[in-house]
């Protein structure tokens, strides 16, 4: 097993990965369905097409020297073609399906189940090895029998290679059968698979699935062309060149599934003119991909070609998984995700997350990311968290394999490494994760206290956390339970028994990449059960706030007050409020564990009696005056219930009745799921305009009223789309308010929209 690994290092070193269809050489440039596009599209397909043609009268063409541009398209081109099937001119339909049409020379062998039509020849650029010595049983096991049937070996295996896939995805996995290529010679409701030769300078193509016509609204008919001799495969350690049966197998089984998702594929413009970086519908090309190779290794895990694509995610495992925004990174690399989906965190007999995501789509068109979240429901999960399952468990691969907690193949893949900083924020990509880690440094400090945090407010339920403790001869992983916002804190005890903490933080956010905290404070015990201490601040401010410290049980690390700065939403709400800042914000944190473990008092000595403390709430993103358990006149005591940022206040003269915020601004559309909020007082009237003046929405007046009673802030909201519900570019637009108050004038908010 160490040499097979070996052996694959040395692939990626010295040679290029074989690739079912070639995404290691510059791949194609497309992305939205425009007219130019189009053009494009259908100009890079015509020398194709053309040869194509040429080579059904003489196939001795296809081997001929010829320009890049007649090669077999990528993947991606044939899928956006389908897609966009309904822009095409008519003359290149008219091409296309003319050179979709096969030689009536061809041999052909119906397979055992009658579910396939196999044309081969034996003769030619074509042909395929007449050696004959085995064949398979009709019936199950469907073993193989030595003996020759007068049939070339290579035709029972791919016959039999496509029943096995047909019994898998269709009979057990329950996907929606395909629609068969169809001529006037080949007429039946037989799938069509022809073995031929891919042509000059095509060595690394296994195989190819091509669209052939659309059969409704939701499905297009397709065939499947598998390459017919494997001698340039001579690589270790696949070396199919001595033995092409298993490329084979895995060809078939992946070629099918490309076969079933045409079958289960809108004829939609909808998503070709608007959604970028997708192959067939919404689906981005890393999971179109990634679900095919995840079925070469369901029906035949002994072949593990897989393995080949999936490796450069142990020397870098921040790789984004179905991005939107990209399409040719990694593309088969993704498989690795699916594939331990599928085997460990849903029922492989079904194929769990991918029959579902696929079955949802085919009922009634979904965007992916609103899919994929509605699917992970079904295995009471979320995305993040099925993310970061997976990131977790990729830890526990090569001589740390552990295939309890990772896929069967663990062992076969490197480690990949955790980074050996202490205290640091991560930019963390759409769909990835950020790992931080901290090594044992002293052996007194019996306890690790980590803080999470993103840098931005967010919603916590784009995030999922999880951490790894490792020890000289074991590992164990924990998962990290976050907060709405995505923050968290974490106690590890016996820290000084373990060498390693591995902090792990996927983003689910589909949208862009986001920056996160993940801090470690490894801490002795710093206050006895039962004792007292104060705590100083050490700011340079007028105001010197403290803390009385009774602990209860024994607390570990320490309490600190330090300053902070006051952001435009604090400021806002405050304004609103009709309170202003004295002097500076000042910010109290400790260890989560103090909680229930000890009796805080903050105080401030000698302040003026017109001031008042209040606490930034951050759920309500509003200012709470705190109660006082002891005061004079110049003296304030509060229990403080838990961390926070506090601040001394002033009264100041209302200004509520002509002031309005809004927050977040800016505000991201994020795919249809952005909102802005306004606060205000008396407010009579609200619109949104677009730069040019045009009304873009209008707030209703129940809206208003529903919110407005005496003393309290009006609030209400905006969804970012305009008043048909569409939605909107970014860009700047105004919020117009009227106020109830006709002394007050009519104010302006700008408002800027962000991708």
């Amino acid at each position: 097993m160490k040499s097979y690994l070996i052996f694959l290092l040395f692939i990626f070193i010295v040679s290029p990965i074989l690739s079912k269809n070639r995404y290691f050489i510059n791949p194609p440039d497309l992305n939205r369905t425009t007219a130019n596009r189009i053009t494009s599209l259908q100009d890079r397909f015509r020398p194709f097409l053309e040869n194509r043609i040429k080579s059904h009268k003489n196939p001795q063409l296809r081997g001929a020297p010829s320009g890049k541009e007649s090669l077999i398209p990528y993947d991606l081109e044939i899928m956006q073609l389908a897609r966009s099937w309904s822009s095409l001119s008519d003359d290149f339909k008219k091409l296309y399906l003319h050179s979709l049409v096969f030689p009536d020379s061809l041999d052909v062998y119906i397979s055992q189940s009658g579910h396939f039509e196999v044309y081969y020849t034996t003769s030619g650029i074509d042909s395929v090895s007449i050696a004959d010595q085995y064949h398979y049983s009709p019936t199950p096991p469907y073993h193989r029998i030595n003996q020759p049937n007068d049939i070339p070996d290579y035709i029972d295996e791919t016959a039999w290679a496509l029943d096995s896939a047909w019994r898998m995805e269709i009979d057990r996995f329950g996907f929606q059968p395909p629609f068969p290529y169809k001529d006037k010679m080949r007429p039946s409701e037989r799938y069509k698979v022809f073995i031929q030769s891919p042509g000059n300078g095509q060595n690394d193509v296994y195989g190819y699935t091509m669209f052939h016509q659309k059969v409704d609204s939701n499905s297009f008919s397709s065939f499947i062309t598998i390459r017919n001799e494997w001698s340039a495969f001579n690589t270790e350690p696949l070396k199919y060149d001595i033995d092409p049966a298993p490329a084979i197998r895995v060809t078939c089984a992946h070629e099918f599934f490309h076969a079933l998702q045409y079958g289960m594929t809108w004829d939609l413009k909808k998503y070709g003119s608007s959604i970028d970086s997708s192959a067939l519908d919404d689906f981005p090309l890393t999971w179109t991909e990634g679900t095919a190779v995840t079925m070469e290794e369901l029906a035949f895990p002994g072949v593990n070609d897989y393995v080949q694509y999936t490796m450069p995610y142990f020397s870098n495992p921040a790789i984004s998984f179905f991005s939107q925004k990209s399409n040719y990174n990694h593309i088969y690399l993704q498989s690795i995700f699916l594939i331990y989906v599928t085997t460990r965190l849903s029922n492989d007999s079904n194929a769990g997350l991918i029959r579902e995501m696929y079955t949802n789509n085919y009922e009634t068109i979904t965007p992916f990311r609103d899919n994929i979240d509605k699917s992970m429901s079904k295995f009471s999960m979320t995305w993040p968290q099925a993310l970061n399952r997976f990131h977790t468990a990729s830890y526990f691969t090569g001589t740390r394999s552990d295939t309890t907690l990772f896929i069967a193949d663990a062992e076969l893949f490197s480690e990949w490494i955790s980074p050996s900083l202490s205290s640091q924020t991560q930019s963390i990509t759409e769909n990835s994760v950020g790992i931080f880690s901290i090594k044992k440094q002293n052996v007194n400090y019996d306890t690790l206290f980590i803080r999470f945090q993103p840098v931005e407010s967010s919603s916590g339920d784009s995030w999922a956390g999880s951490v790894i403790l490792r020890q000289k001869n074991s590992s164990i992983s924990l998962p990290v339970e976050l907060n709405n916002e995505g923050r968290g804190y974490l106690n590890v005890p016996d820290w000084n028994t373990m060498d390693e903490c591995i902090a792990l933080i996927s983003n689910g956010f589909s949208e862009s990449a986001r920056e996160y905290i993940v801090d470690f404070s490894p801490c002795p015990i710093t206050l006895i059960s039962g004792s007292a201490d104060t705590v100083y601040s050490s700011l340079s401010r007028k105001i010197q706030p403290y803390a009385i410290i009774h602990a209860t049980s024994n607390l570990r690390c320490d309490l600190t007050i330090t300053t902070t700065s006051m952001t435009s939403r604090m400021s806002s709400v405050a304004l609103l409020n009709n309170i202003q800042l004295v002097d500076s914000l000042f910010s109290i944190k400790y260890p989560p564990g103090w909680k229930d473990s000890s009796n805080i008092t903050l105080c401030i000595d000698s302040i003026p009696k017109e001031l008042t403390l209040y606490k930034w709430q951050q759920d309500s993103q509003s200012w709470i005056q705190q109660a006082l358990t002891g005061t004079n006149d110049e003296n304030i005591r509060t229990e403080v219930s838990d961390i926070g940022i506090f601040g001394l206040f002033t009264q100041v003269k209302s200004t509520n009745n002509k002031t309005i915020i809004a927050y977040p601004n800016p505000a991201h559309i994020g795919g249809g799921n952005g909102k802005i909020t306004f606060e205000g007082y008396d407010i009579k009237a609200a619109a949104i305009y677009s730069v040019s003046g045009s009304l873009v929405h209008q707030i209703s007046k129940s809206d208003l009223q529903s919110n407005s009673f005496p003393g309290i802030p009006q609030k209400f909201s905006w969804n970012l789309h305009n008043k048909q519900g569409g939605s909107l570019s970014p860009g700047v637009y105004t919020l117009i308010t009227q106020y109830s108050n006709k002394k007050s004038k009519v104010t302006k908010t700008k408002l800027l929209l962000i991708p």
